[in-house]
C-alpha cells in the first residue's frame, strides 16, 4: 500500500483496510503498526515520470560528450537554465521504510507556474535574469539570442 502511494493518509489507511480486508482499526493503532515496522515520515520526493527514461539518459550522455570536446579545443560557454516552479497546492511529506526516501512518481499534468531563466558565465557572474508567469518553454531561445 505504502510503496504505491507514500503519500497516503492515515485516515485513507483505514477506509482502505475496512473496505478491501473488512478491518476495523483506529488511526493511532495504524500510525503505531507504521512505526512498529520502521516505517516513518519525511519529506516526499516528487520525480517526473520522463526524469530517468532511456531516451533522456542517452541525450544527457551526448551533451556531456560534446560539452567536454568544446571545452578540450578551448571554447568558453554562458550558461543558461530555466526552471518552473509549480503554483499547486500537493501533500509534501509521505511514509517510507526508515532509511530510504519517500518518492512518489509526478504526472506530466500542466499547473499554474512561475518560469525563471539565468544565464551565467564563468569569470563574470551572473550576466542576465528573466521572470515570467506562466508556462512558456519557447522563451528560452529569444532568452538565449539575447545574452
Amino acid at each position: 500500500m505504502i510503496e504505491n502511494r507514500p503519500d497516503i493518509t492515515l485516515v485513507e489507511m483505514q477506509r482502505m483496510l475496512e473496505r478491501e480486508k473488512a478491518i476495523v482499526v483506529s488511526t493511532s493503532a495504524i500510525a503505531r503498526k507504521l512505526e512498529g515496522c520502521l516505517i516513518t515520515m519525511k519529506k516526499l520526493e516528487l520525480i517526473p515520470e520522463r526524469r530517468n527514461s532511456e531516451e533522456n539518459k542517452e541525450a544527457r550522455k551526448r551533451f556531456a560528450e560534446w560539452l567536454q570536446q568544446e571545452h578540450e579545443q578551448g571554447e568558453r560557454f554562458c550558461f543558461i537554465d530555466e526552471c518552473g516552479y509549480g503554483l499547486y497546492t500537493s501533500r509534501t511529506r509521505g511514509r517510507s521504510v526508515r532509511g530510504l526516501p519517500a518518492r512518489r512518481i509526478a504526472s506530466d499534468q500542466r499547473t499554474p507556474h512561475i518560469t525563471v531563466m539565468c544565464a551565467i558565465c564563468p569569470g563574470i557572474g551572473v550576466m542576465q535574469s528573466r521572470n515570467h508567469c506562466g508556462r512558456r518553454s519557447s522563451l528560452i531561445t529569444p532568452f538565449a539570442i539575447e545574452v
